[in-house]
């Protein structure tokens, strides 16, 4: 019996088709690369139901002749490449041949082209069959409309995701050639709803364009040679940082890359400006022969393998390192100064804490050691002695200290800030908005599409929680209140900060709430190197000993360390 066999051609279409055309987004990308590569100024990219309905890439490219259109949606045909030399010069972004091909098994595709920009040829194909080729009149450029995406593919189209999602990762690639090419003119539409109306510009002003208006004044230059290599770009300096990774963009010769060691280069050059998962913008474009890099590693072209990938990292390294310096100068109010020296405290105390070092949270929390760290603290709030304002300290700008008659009391001065926001946000979110104070001066803020479309669907809840937002304009807030109880001017960022986590939030109400006011009271909080004043300390910690749960922050860190006597008599070891 023969158990092997030979696949048919219209299955093997299909299996090949299948690692270049993974959902809506894989089809924007190939057609995209196509338009680009047929010098087109201008793309216009319409969307139904996240390309799930209906896909239309309209271009005014060179267009293809009446007789070159049957074999260009046949498998291994470019116009790119002739001989293997070709591989190392590829300019173009496409060149495996497959793209059209593999669209064409996988959906339904009609064509319009001209390339004379009088007469057009128009034709439809279905399972990668062509019709007759009819003639028409338009201007030079083509078009290609793509419907029943899967029909024939059932095995894909059931792990597509909803319209929304599969909308939010077309967005997300379409970003890309819009930072790659500011020299096109891209039009951009879903269900008739105009998203980007992008005109032809500088790159500085394509990042604002895309990205709105908060990024204006926050972007740095990067401009190096070294060897063989170019490296240019824009980077953000620190009022743009994000807690997700996602807008960071990297190319080749203007093409979209990744590559995870150029991308840990670029955020290690911020080691010693931002915390560990904080992530800057950046837009970095490197100029090199392609002799000296092969993207024909996988046939979504995203990978690439550069023969002196050591050599790239470390230009690019050197390139941010010259552009951040200048980050200290252009944002006066961040403090460089590091915890060892000398800082302003409300009142100098003799407190060694390389000591406490030593201790572990365990240790200190174990319910071992003495009473139950909760017992312990309502025994102190039980008492007599109220906590008077000389009674408290801040140490490194960090901590708040109190002595009490048995001991001491640290307090992680963020978490405890967090942990009164959030439990202030989940109360107004399930019950009544909480008090809001007035901006003095209105602020209007420009968003992307994308981030915009997100913060309509949480306005409702956004507001809730003390901010007076609404709608002004096309991607447009205005800011006119925020939450009575956050102390830093930074609620551009702390609404970024929102958006950029909406994915985490999931459907359930009492789960949207839950992440929702976890991530603003981390972010609104006052931070480590904050100084605070003694009326400040003294409201924070009464408002702390009013929450449910003064012991841990919504993430589950630590608030209190409470050193009882006995503590730190053991300690130091006189019992």
């Amino acid at each position: 019996m023969t158990f092997i066999k030979k696949i048919n051609n219209d299955l093997v279409k299909k299996i090949a088709a299948g690692e270049v055309i993974e959902r809506p987004e894989s089809i924007i990308k190939e057609l995209v690369e196509n338009s680009i590569d047929a010098k087109s100024k201008k793309i216009d990219i319409y969307i139904k139901k996240g390309g799930l309905s209906s896909i239309i890439i309209k271009d005014d490219g060179i267009g293809i002749n009446k007789n070159e259109i049957d074999i260009a949606f046949k498998s291994h045909t470019s116009s790119k490449i002739n001989s293997i030399k070709d591989l190392d010069s590829i300019y173009t972004l496409g060149f495996r041949g497959e793209a059209l091909s593999s669209i064409a098994s996988v959906s339904h595709i009609s064509i319009s082209t001209s390339s004379d920009g009088t007469i057009s040829s128009n034709a439809d194909l279905i399972d990668g069959k062509i019709s007759k080729i009819s003639s028409g009149a338009r201007t030079q450029g083509t078009t290609i409309s793509v419907n029943n995406l899967f029909h024939s593919f059932p095995a894909r189209k059931k792990f597509l995701k909803s319209a929304d999602k599969e909308l939010a990762r077309i967005t997300k690639v379409l970003k890309k050639f819009f930072l790659a090419y500011p020299d096109i003119e891209f039009n951009y539409f879903s269900e008739k709803k105009h998203i980007y109306a992008l005109k032809p510009k500088s790159m500085i002003n394509r990042i604002i364009d895309v990205f709105g208006s908060q990024y204006n004044d926050k972007l740095l230059n990067v401009n190096s040679k070294k060897g063989q290599y170019i490296v240019e770009g824009y980077i953000s300096n620190l009022d743009v940082l994000k807690k997700r990774a996602g807008d960071q963009y990297l190319f080749i010769n203007n093409r979209p890359i990744k590559s995870k060691m150029i991308h840990n280069s670029i955020i290690s050059s911020y080691s010693s400006l931002i915390q560990r998962g904080e992530y800057p913008f950046y837009s970095i474009n490197i100029k090199a022969s392609p002799s000296l890099y092969d993207i024909n590693v996988h046939p979504m072209k995203k990978e690439i393998l550069f023969k002196e990938e050591w050599k790239v990292t470390q230009i690019i390294k050197e390139s941010i390192k010259q552009s951040i310096a200048s980050i200290p100068s252009s944002l006066p109010n961040y403090n460089f100064k590091p915890y060892n020296q000398e800082i302003q405290r409300t009142e100098k105390i003799n407190f060694d804490d390389s000591n406490l070092s030593q201790m572990s949270i365990d240790t200190v929390m174990t319910t071992g050691i003495s009473k139950n760290i909760d017992e312990k603290i309502d025994d102190i709030l039980k008492r007599e002695k109220s906590i008077e304002i000389d009674d408290l300290w801040q140490i490194d700008n960090k901590y708040i200290i109190t002595k009490l008659i048995d001991g001491v009391v640290i307090i992680d001065q963020h978490v405890a800030h967090e942990r009164i926001l959030y439990e202030s946000a989940i109360k107004a979110l399930e019950t009544k908005e909480v008090e809001s104070q007035a901006v003095l001066f209105p602020k209007t803020v420009e968003f992307a599409a994308d981030d915009y479309d997100i913060l309509i669907k949480l306005l409702p809840y956004i507001n809730k929680i003390g901010f007076k937002l609404r709608e002004f304009g096309d991607r447009t807030i205005i800011i006119e209140g925020v939450p009575a109880y956050i102390k830093n001017d930074d609620e551009v960022s702390i609404i970024n900060e929102i958006i950029s986590k909406y994915d985490t939030y999931g459907a359930d109400e009492l789960e949207i709430h839950d992440k929702l006011a976890a991530n603003y009271s981390c972010k609104a909080a006052i931070k480590a190197g904050d100084h605070l004043e003694d009326n400040e300390m003294k409201y924070l910690v009464n408002k702390l000993f009013q929450t449910q749960n003064p012991y841990y922050c919504p993430h589950g860190r630590p608030i209190i360390v409470n050193l009882s006597t006995e503590d730190l008599d053991k300690r130091f070891e006189r019992i």
